[in-house]
């Protein structure tokens, strides 16, 4: 249990650190180096994946066509449900606009 109430105050002093840098005016240099070790990792695992595809290629083919296929059809599938809610939030704002419209119109003329 002792680990447990570890585990938390060595979350909470890193949450703790982390809000002084996202909470600033200015572009904080404490993001920078985390987004740059995203970006050369991605890049290393982008040169691990090239150099090691050949020797898998051939057999993992069908295996990486169809995730591939499932990728487009999940990555339509979302922008046809974002669409959806992008209309009914332009329907709403439409409504509200109208109401608005309604209701500061007999103000005016009264």
């Amino acid at each position: 249990m002792s680990h447990k109430s570890e585990e938390g105050t060595e979350s909470s002093h890193q949450h703790s650190t982390a809000q002084p840098d996202t909470g600033g005016s200015k572009p904080t240099s404490g993001n920078k180096p985390r987004g740059t070790g995203r970006f050369f990792l991605g890049a290393a695992s982008g040169v691990a994946l090239a150099v090691l595809a050949p020797l898998f290629s051939k057999p993992l083919r069908p295996m990486a066509k169809g995730a591939i296929k499932g990728g487009i059809a999940t990555g339509r599938y979302v922008q046809k449900i974002a669409e959806g809610v992008v209309e009914d939030f332009q329907d709403i704002t439409a409504e509200a606009k109208a109401e608005l419209a309604q209701d500061q119109t007999p103000k005016t003329e009264a």
